[in-house]
């Protein structure tokens, strides 16, 4: 296990009444950090690091819950959101 980790954000979409009380628990009881609370045929987005993804993935296969990668690595998003900022601050300041 390295030190430095990488944070992803799925994108999920409960489309049935099982996958969606299956979520919402999830929500309740796990410690996934949840950007919004689950919505039923509605999104819903996780963010998870390297060491929780393949319970994620096990999870939204097992439900069988629509899902995409919104940020594929957060850190470097990030890194690139400031750097867009920090040219901004510099051409129009």
């Amino acid at each position: 296990m390295s030190l430095w980790c990488r944070y992803r954000v799925y994108r999920l979409q409960a489309n049935s009444t099982k996958a969606f009380q299956a979520l919402v628990k999830l929500h309740d009881e796990g410690d996934l950090d949840f950007w919004q609370a689950p919505s039923f045929r509605g999104e819903t987005d996780i963010m998870v690091n390297e060491n929780q993804e393949k319970e994620l993935k096990d999870f939204m296969g097992f439900y069988r819950i629509e899902n995409s990668i919104l940020i594929d690595d957060l850190d470097r998003f990030g890194f690139k959101a400031q750097r867009i900022v920090g040219l901004f601050l510099v051409l129009f300041m």
